[in-house]
């Protein structure tokens, strides 16, 4: 095997094993920790058989928080008026042409 083939090959399983190492991460970073059920008992809940926390009485439910009201549409805006077309190029007038003059 050439020392050339050996280093391709090399490069890309290092590639590889970088790619796939840095997609992993990033899905790991993402999960964030489960959040506290609503009733402010810790994450988990009482053991199996337990008492449930908080003394055995049922947790309120949040009250429903209406939905904000959708924003005004804004007027449309004016069409705008397409800039006049540049003035053509001044052309310079023929020169007169010259008279003869007299023999």
């Amino acid at each position: 095997m050439s020392i050339k083939s050996r280093r391709s090959r090399i490069s890309l399983s290092v590639s590889a094993a970088i790619l796939a190492l840095t997609l992993s991460s990033n899905s790991a970073l993402a999960q964030n920790a489960p959040m506290p059920p609503a009733g402010g008992a810790p994450a988990g809940g009482a053991p199996a058989g337990g008492a449930p926390t908080g003394g055995g009485a049922p947790a309120p439910a949040p009250a429903a928080t209406p939905a904000p009201a959708p924003a005004p549409t804004p007027a449309p805006a004016p069409a705008a008026t397409p800039a006049p077309a540049p003035a053509p190029a001044a052309t310079p007038a023929p020169a007169p042409a010259p008279t003869p003059a007299p023999a």
